[in-house]
């Protein structure tokens, strides 16, 4: 259990309430410990639907702590209300996008954070700032022939 990441991340009592405020965590949470994924996705608004999905395709993976947390193999399932700050925090020494992940996927996962995180850097304007674009400008393109072969026999002349 990766409880050792929480303190950096929010204070621990906050989580279990987060997590218990936190519609689509409850609902799993319930699922989870009465087995009744198939009823509770059908029931499920059309906000938590598709995210209740992707849970129950890792229902194996999950456990639910005695403090109330609930993990996918040891990483803490974070609750929408803290998902921005915990990508913030993971995200103070503004090391982009892939960092970001990874320093995330140690220790914490939440359906769609790949997206969630790349949505958040993205508008980050430290990381804007310095930024260095790797696209290639589009290539010129040269004049059209006045007629057809006069560019090979211009060649050729010279």
């Amino acid at each position: 259990m990766s409880i050792s990441f929480l303190p950096v991340l929010q204070k621990l009592a906050e989580i279990p309430s987060a997590v218990d405020k936190d519609e689509l965590l409850s609902t799993c949470k319930r699922a989870h410990a009465q087995n009744t994924w198939r009823k509770d996705i059908s029931k499920a608004p059309a906000s938590i639907n598709y995210p209740l999905q992707r849970l129950h395709n890792v229902k194996n993976e999950i456990t639910v702590t005695q403090f109330g947390i609930v993990l996918r193999d040891n990483c803490n399932i974070i609750a929408s209300a803290l998902r921005k700050r915990t990508v913030q925090l993971a995200h103070d020494v503004h090391q982009g996008i892939v960092r970001t992940k990874q320093l995330l996927r140690q220790k914490v996962w939440f359906p769609g954070m790949d997206s969630f995180v790349e949505d958040t850097i993205k508008t980050c304007i430290p990381c804007q700032a310095t930024y260095v674009s790797h696209q290639q400008r589009p290539l010129n393109m040269s004049p059209l022939p006045e007629s057809s072969w006069s560019e090979l026999s211009r060649i050729s002349r010279s």
